[in-house]
């Protein structure tokens, strides 16, 4: 009897765990579902947020990573360069 749980039965579920403190058997008693089911839900919820929170730490890091890169000066090169004269006002060439 392989019968998938709607999403709203899930959130319940992980509300009463989550908010209320209810260990599994407890759930399970009220839903009229197996406490391996009912923690089932649990644990892949757990996994699903600590994937996601990981993913988003692996983001971040490839983030600051890139905008490290992109704020580093560029070397000088070794060719020299003429150096630039500026005129000032007095000394102005016609």
């Amino acid at each position: 009897m392989g019968h998938m749980l709607d999403q709203e039965t899930i959130k319940k579920i992980l509300h009463l765990h989550q908010v209320q403190g209810l260990k599994a058997g407890t759930i399970a008693e009220r839903f009229g579902f197996s406490s391996a089911r009912v923690h089932n839900v649990i644990r892949r919820q757990a996994g699903l947020a600590a994937r996601a929170q990981r993913d988003a730490a692996q983001f971040n890091l490839k983030l600051k990573l890139k905008n490290k890169q992109s704020s580093k000066r560029q070397a000088s090169s070794r060719k020299l360069q003429a150096p630039s004269r500026k005129l000032d006002k007095g000394s102005q060439m016609m």
